[in-house]
Protein backbone atom coordinates (compact mmCIF):
# COMPACT_ATOMS: atom_id res chain seq x y z
CA UNK A 1 0.00 0.00 0.00
CA UNK A 2 1.39 3.17 -1.18
CA UNK A 3 -0.41 5.88 1.46
CA UNK A 4 -0.10 8.72 -0.90
CA UNK A 5 -2.02 10.06 -4.42
CA UNK A 6 -0.87 8.19 -7.47
CA UNK A 7 -0.26 10.59 -10.80
CA UNK A 8 -1.29 8.99 -13.87
CA UNK A 9 1.98 8.62 -15.87
CA UNK A 10 2.70 11.61 -18.13
CA UNK A 11 3.06 11.55 -21.84
CA UNK A 12 7.45 11.47 -22.09
CA UNK A 13 9.07 14.35 -23.42
CA UNK A 14 11.65 13.44 -26.35
CA UNK A 15 14.25 15.51 -27.16
CA UNK A 16 17.67 14.97 -29.48
CA UNK A 17 19.09 14.29 -26.14
CA UNK A 18 16.97 11.96 -24.96
CA UNK A 19 13.65 11.04 -23.61
CA UNK A 20 12.31 13.08 -20.19
CA UNK A 21 9.38 12.70 -17.58
CA UNK A 22 8.20 15.81 -16.27
CA UNK A 23 9.91 16.63 -12.45
CA UNK A 24 7.17 15.74 -10.12
CA UNK A 25 6.08 12.33 -11.63
CA UNK A 26 10.41 11.46 -11.57
CA UNK A 27 10.11 12.20 -7.88
CA UNK A 28 6.97 10.49 -6.98
CA UNK A 29 8.11 7.31 -8.87
CA UNK A 30 11.53 7.33 -6.89
CA UNK A 31 9.74 7.30 -3.75
CA UNK A 32 7.32 5.01 -4.85
CA UNK A 33 10.29 2.48 -5.84
CA UNK A 34 11.44 3.18 -2.35
CA UNK A 35 8.68 2.64 -0.44
CA UNK A 36 7.76 -0.76 -2.55
CA UNK A 37 11.29 -1.78 -1.87
CA UNK A 38 11.02 -1.78 2.40
CA UNK A 39 7.61 -3.69 1.64
CA UNK A 40 8.20 -6.48 -1.22
CA UNK A 41 11.07 -9.52 0.09
CA UNK A 42 10.32 -11.45 -2.96
CA UNK A 43 10.94 -11.13 -6.68
CA UNK A 44 8.98 -12.69 -9.48
CA UNK A 45 10.17 -14.85 -12.15
CA UNK A 46 6.85 -16.25 -13.90
CA UNK A 47 3.95 -14.84 -14.88
CA UNK A 48 1.68 -12.65 -12.32
CA UNK A 49 -1.78 -11.01 -12.16
CA UNK A 50 -1.84 -7.39 -10.55
CA UNK A 51 -4.56 -5.99 -8.59
CA UNK A 52 -4.50 -2.48 -8.03
CA UNK A 53 -7.25 0.03 -5.97
CA UNK A 54 -6.92 3.91 -6.54
CA UNK A 55 -8.52 5.59 -3.61
CA UNK A 56 -8.71 9.48 -3.95
CA UNK A 57 -9.77 11.62 -1.02
CA UNK A 58 -12.50 14.02 -2.61
CA UNK A 59 -11.33 18.11 -2.90
CA UNK A 60 -11.67 20.01 0.22
CA UNK A 61 -13.07 22.62 -0.79
CA UNK A 62 -17.01 20.32 -1.80
CA UNK A 63 -19.40 21.37 0.18
CA UNK A 64 -20.88 18.42 2.55
CA UNK A 65 -23.89 17.72 0.26
CA UNK A 66 -21.18 17.54 -2.67
CA UNK A 67 -18.91 15.16 -1.15
CA UNK A 68 -21.50 12.87 -0.24
CA UNK A 69 -22.75 13.07 -3.85
CA UNK A 70 -18.98 12.56 -5.33
CA UNK A 71 -18.44 9.69 -2.54
CA UNK A 72 -21.68 7.91 -4.06
CA UNK A 73 -21.20 8.48 -8.07
CA UNK A 74 -18.34 9.78 -8.50
CA UNK A 75 -14.84 9.10 -9.88
CA UNK A 76 -11.78 10.70 -9.49
CA UNK A 77 -9.39 12.14 -12.55
CA UNK A 78 -7.08 10.44 -14.54
CA UNK A 79 -7.42 7.81 -16.73
CA UNK A 80 -6.94 4.24 -15.06
CA UNK A 81 -4.69 2.68 -17.59
CA UNK A 82 -2.32 5.77 -16.86
CA UNK A 83 -2.62 5.30 -13.13
CA UNK A 84 -1.77 1.64 -13.94
CA UNK A 85 1.33 2.42 -15.87
CA UNK A 86 2.56 4.49 -13.16
CA UNK A 87 2.23 1.34 -10.65
CA UNK A 88 3.67 -0.35 -12.73
CA UNK A 89 6.84 0.99 -13.91
CA UNK A 90 7.24 2.11 -10.29
CA UNK A 91 7.03 -1.53 -9.41
CA UNK A 92 9.67 -2.73 -12.24
CA UNK A 93 11.83 0.17 -11.14
CA UNK A 94 11.99 -1.45 -7.41
CA UNK A 95 12.78 -4.68 -8.60
CA UNK A 96 9.48 -6.61 -7.94
CA UNK A 97 9.59 -8.74 -11.45
CA UNK A 98 12.22 -8.61 -14.20
CA UNK A 99 10.32 -7.09 -16.70
CA UNK A 100 6.22 -5.85 -16.49
CA UNK A 101 5.68 -8.09 -19.73
CA UNK A 102 5.13 -10.92 -17.09
CA UNK A 103 2.09 -9.22 -15.79
CA UNK A 104 -1.11 -11.01 -18.16
CA UNK A 105 -3.45 -9.59 -16.15
CA UNK A 106 -4.18 -6.34 -14.50
CA UNK A 107 -7.60 -5.91 -12.64
CA UNK A 108 -7.50 -2.02 -11.84
CA UNK A 109 -10.42 -0.02 -9.32
CA UNK A 110 -10.41 3.96 -9.39
CA UNK A 111 -12.89 5.53 -6.20
CA UNK A 112 -13.60 8.43 -3.56
CA UNK A 113 -12.39 7.45 -0.16
CA UNK A 114 -11.33 8.61 3.27
CA UNK A 115 -7.21 9.95 2.52
CA UNK A 116 -5.15 9.26 -0.69
CA UNK A 117 -3.80 5.47 -1.39
CA UNK A 118 -2.79 2.61 -3.65
CA UNK A 119 -3.22 -0.37 -2.64
CA UNK A 120 -1.63 -3.32 -5.00
CA UNK A 121 -1.96 -7.03 -4.42
CA UNK A 122 0.36 -9.28 -7.14
CA UNK A 123 -0.35 -12.90 -7.07
CA UNK A 124 1.11 -15.81 -9.16
CA UNK A 125 -0.54 -16.46 -12.56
Amino acid sequence: MLPYKTPPCPRPRVTRWGTFYPKPYTIWKKQAEADIRKLVTTQYAGRVSVFIEYVEAPPKSDSKKRRQARMQSGWPRGDIDNLGKAVLDAMTGAGVWLDDSQVVRIVAEKRYGEGDMTRVRVEPA
